[in-house]
């Protein structure tokens, strides 16, 4: 006897099957051209880049295929894994057992890759949910970026991300308060101050606050470092409970 069909489970997969579509196309990243072999439709649909790439009358289209040698495998695969599932891979801190140092941490991927390439590729909504990821990673254990951290994402974004507005507030933190990990050197802040736009955007938070306004970015709402407009509703916008004694961290 043939088994039911259960209708609203192949209704479901129905709906699953035509996001992707049966269209395939190779994306080559990186310098040593690493394949993603990707469903064009579910691709199109949340890029809106390669919408134009792959339906207007570029090369592209005819080969189903495209070359970014410019991009960072790991950021382009996890942009990939958030078209696909619209979530992320869990953001973890992960202790250097490597050195002697007590503030050096790796971690499960690199923000400021990732948040580079959201950017490059113009997904605000993707820009926002690796901050809310990452900030929760950063309220939860405490450890908020030194300056390596700090200087690798200026290079790696763009003026007015969210990104670098964390770390602005981040850097202007550190350099009133009194720092007991260590990483916060003099010179290595002069070091810094050597990036023009993070020189002036710590600058402008000194110029505009008092000292007692300069606090812990931690514990403000997450909606502080989204790009979605403000009339876009968000339920991000409350200060959260974060461990205010942050320390700072080499990665």
């Amino acid at each position: 006897m043939a088994a039911l069909e259960n209708p609203t489970q192949n209704a479901e997969s129905a709906k699953f099957g035509s996001l992707l579509g049966i269209d395939m196309v190779d994306l080559y990243v990186g310098p040593s051209k690493h394949r993603f072999h990707v469903h064009r439709d579910i691709l199109c649909t949340k890029i809106p880049y390669f919408a134009k790439m792959f339906g207007g009358g570029f090369v592209e289209a005819t080969t189903n295929s495209a070359e970014f040698p410019e991009d960072e495998v790991q950021a382009f695969d996890l942009m990939l894994f958030w078209v696909y599932t619209g979530t992320l891979r869990p953001f973890k801190y992960i202790k250097d057992t490597s050195t002697s140092s007590s503030n050096t941490y790796n971690y499960s991927w690199n923000i400021d890759n990732f948040y580079g390439t959201a950017e490059k590729w113009c997904l605000p909504e993707l820009q926002d949910c690796i901050m809310d990821t990452y900030l929760n990673e950063v309220a939860a254990t405490g450890v908020s970026p030194g300056p390596s951290g700090i200087r690798n994402g200026y290079l790696k974004t763009s003026e007015n991300s969210g990104l670098r507005r964390f770390y602005a507030k981040c850097f202007a933190f550190a350099l009133i308060h009194k720092d007991s990990s260590g990483i916060w050197d003099t010179r290595g802040m002069a070091e810094l101050m050597g990036i023009c736009d993070l020189a002036h955007d710590v600058l402008a938070l000194l110029r505009t606050r008092t000292f007692r306004e300069i606090i812990n970015p931690i514990g403000l709402p997450r909606c502080d470092f989204h790009v979605h407009g403000k009339n876009i509703s968000c339920n991000q916008r409350k200060p959260e409970k974060a461990i205010i004694s942050a320390q700072s961290i080499n990665w």
